[in-house]
């Protein structure tokens, strides 16, 4: 990490809501019961950021700044699950590294929910969650520049650490993971992937149009290439091609 990097994208799951369900605290089940994101936020101000109750997201967070993959704390981009807890637990998050109480306070904090991201649906969540993902941090690359990010994919669904993983390594941006009994963050090593990109300018027209679930045959049948990156679905009683996650991936890196 050569680069001065100081925004960082992190994913956000439930397991502060977790730790704290299983605390027999009046206080805390007010708080939960409640979606009271600004008391918990005070409340997570009192404990030692790295203690386990404070969830997944405080400790890998501040094991990330600790160990210098941040040079700077500018700004930290929350990427939550299209659920209420995940927008509650972004919130409260959100408020958290936002305090000026807090040591590890960012410049600035921004909360996106990724639509469709919710294991109540995983149709849904593979087709468009997890697009979503590919979409929110591209967005932030190309605002932000690469070079000055770092992704935390601790939090959050299983299948978003390995995707986030693919994402870091096309888009050249570093991914820190907390294993759950690591005491401190690690960068993921990085993962083969080969992207054609003569293959994207061949095909751009295309590419574009299913990027805005425009396409009107699927383009497998002229080139099998297309196979892993592209998919149908359902909507409205219509079959759409759209692009797949990996799709989406291989169209946002070029």
């Amino acid at each position: 990490m050569a680069y001065w990097r100081d925004v960082l994208i992190c994913t956000v799951g439930t397991s502060l809501k977790n730790n704290l369900a299983r605390l027999d605290q009046d206080r805390l089940a007010e708080y939960l019961r409640n979606f009271n994101a600004k008391g918990l936020a005070l409340w997570l101000l009192e404990k030692d950021p790295e203690d386990r109750l404070c969830g997944a997201e405080v400790n890998s967070i501040v094991s990330v700044i600790k160990k210098g993959h941040l040079k700077a704390t500018r700004k930290l981009i929350l990427l939550v699950s299209d659920t209420e807890d995940g927008g509650f637990l972004g919130k409260t998050l959100g408020q958290y590294f936002d305090h000026t109480a807090n040591p590890n306070r960012f410049q600035e904090v921004e909360v996106h929910t990724l639509t469709g991201l919710t294991d109540s649906d995983p149709q849904r969540f593979r087709t468009e969650g997890l697009r979503n993902l590919v979409k929110a941090v591209a967005s932030a690359s190309r605002r932000e520049s690469s070079e000055k990010i770092v992704i935390n994919a601790t939090g959050g669904y299983k299948a978003q650490i390995s995707f986030a993983g693919m994402i870091g390594q096309a888009l050249e941006i570093p991914v820190c993971y907390l294993f759950e009994r690591f005491s401190e963050v690690i960068e993921l090593p990085p993962q083969p992937i080969s992207l054609d990109l003569s293959f994207w300018l061949e095909n751009i027209e295309t590419f574009y149009l299913l990027a805005l679930d425009e396409a009107e045959e699927n383009p497998v049948a002229r080139d099998p290439r297309f196979e892993s990156l592209v998919e149908s679905i359902e909507m409205n009683g219509e079959s759409l091609v759209v692009l797949s996650p990996v799709g989406q991936l291989f169209h946002e890196t070029f």
